[in-house]
């Protein structure tokens, strides 16, 4: 037996008849196109989606309708039976799934998590699991005697795959940091909060809440133990991450302090600010080693290389420094970007450089002969934020236009394309060995990459 749609009908095929008696019946009723079918183990029952949001139920002996399900509020782009046949589940355009008893006509689950419309559905053979595939870029896998989301999987779209972990807290806003062996993580919260949590557990350890305004930077020292922020209070705190205790209130800007970094032994600070420069503190006392200015613009992002003789700024002013933290002087400027320089990081040894920016594309370059090796421009929309690997190999990108992105840095190639959430990436954080990362859009999410 054969079902074949058309515009507004259904056609049924005797696959063993004669050719003149093929068609057995033309099914109309549908008020737009035909868009799914499926018909029953037992060949009794044939189940149609449609354009018209309905799903409709069919005796396949006397080709009438027997019932109709009302309830999506789009149209029905997909279907899927229960291997006894008693259960129909549809996957819609207004980004839900439904399971529905076809003997009584009952919705039993109405499946809501996608963000956008729901492309394919598939049961399980036991009809306690169902699995969803949607345009938002994600398959979502639904216990069905739970009427939650069990997980989700993002879609890979290159040659590579991540699982993620969705922490029910925290969220946060401006910017992550994550520590060397990734089990740590930061962030700063538009409540003037920093939140310290485990990336296995995505448990909240510690919330340290000294600003009196929303915090835009956080970094994290090597050894995971010193925290700092940066906050529109205009103020550099300093912190123990293991007690939550405040170390030290850096004051001195006179602007919002919208970057900061940490030297690896912890032993130096810098920060960025809305007054166009770039402080180096020393941790220990408290004091201004350094005030390097030349940017004609906000100071929006800041990197340190492992041995903190390198730092680089990406600005306003569309363009990125390189500085010499031995002479307090600039070693290059770097221009190209046609738009503001939202976010820098930089290799461990301090060689290779990426910056993100509101243009839509992110550069590599070589911060000792100022060249720029590749321009990367898949993302339609800002690039709020970047992130390298320890070994500069790897790079992850967050964007305006609702993806996260990781590159090989040597070829340029872009490896994996993910879509968590239909909101802005802002910040994302890579692990060393670019095996994990955490983003932030409308949730903050640990991924994980596969080799």
């Amino acid at each position: 037996m054969l079902l074949t749609p058309t515009v507004r009908n259904l056609c049924l095929w005797d696959l063993e008849g004669d050719e003149e008696s093929l068609l057995r019946f033309c099914l109309g009723g549908h008020g737009g196109w035909v868009t799914a079918v499926a018909l029953t183990s037992d060949q009794h029952t044939v189940v149609s989606g449609s354009q018209d949001r309905t799903v409709r139920i069919w005796d396949v002996e006397c080709g009438q309708e027997r019932r109709r399900l009302e309830g999506h509020r789009d149209w029905v782009r997909s279907l899927a039976l229960s291997s006894d046949g008693a259960m129909v589940i549809s996957g819609s355009a207004d980004c839900t799934v439904r399971l529905w008893e076809l003997e009584s006509g009952e919705e039993r689950l109405r499946l809501e998590g996608h963000t956008a419309g729901v492309a394919a559905v598939a049961l399980c053979a036991d009809g306690h699991t169902a699995i969803s595939g949607a345009d938002d870029g994600t398959v979502q896998l639904w216990n069905l005697t739970r009427s939650k989301a069990a997980r989700a999987v993002e879609t890979a779209v290159a040659r590579a795959a991540a699982t993620e972990r969705v922490p029910p807290e925290p969220h946060v806003d401006s910017s992550m940091a994550l520590s060397v062996d990734g089990g740590t993580a930061i962030g700063g919260c538009p409540d003037g909060v920093v939140k310290v949590w485990d990336t296995a557990s995505n448990r909240v350890r510690l919330c340290l809440d000294s600003h009196s305004d929303a915090v835009m930077s956080v970094a994290l020292s090597a050894d995971g133990k010193t925290a700092i922020s940066g906050s529109r209070d205009c103020t550099v705190r300093l912190w123990d991450v293991g007690s939550g205790e405040e170390r030290r209130c850096l004051e001195g800007h006179e602007g919002w302090v919208t970057a900061v970094a940490l030297s690896a032994d912890g032993s130096s600070a810098l920060s960025g600010s809305e007054d166009k420069t770039v402080r180096q503190w020393d941790v220990e006392s408290g004091q201004v080693r350094l005030c390097l200015e030349g940017h004609k613009g906000w100071v929006r992002s800041l990197a340190v290389s492992a041995n903190g003789k390198i730092a680089v700024s990406g600005s306003d002013d569309k363009t990125c420094i390189v500085w010499n933290l031995t002479t307090g002087k600039a070693q290059h400027r770097i221009r190209g970007h046609r738009n503001w320089v939202r976010s820098v990081a930089l290799s461990e040894d301090g060689k290779i450089a990426i910056s993100g920016s509101e243009d839509g594309t992110l550069r590599v370059w070589d911060t000792a002969s100022n060249r720029v090796r590749l321009c990367l421009d898949s993302h339609s929309d800002a690039v709020m934020s970047v992130a390298l690997s320890a070994d500069g190999k790897t790079a992850i990108s967050g964007s305006r236009d609702c993806t996260l992105r990781l590159w090989d840095v040597g070829s340029g190639e872009g490896r994996l394309c993910l879509t968590p959430d239909c909101e802005a990436v802002r910040c994302v954080v890579l692990s060393m060995d670019g095996r994990m990362a955490v983003s932030s859009s409308q949730q903050t999410r640990a991924w994980y990459f596969a080799a």
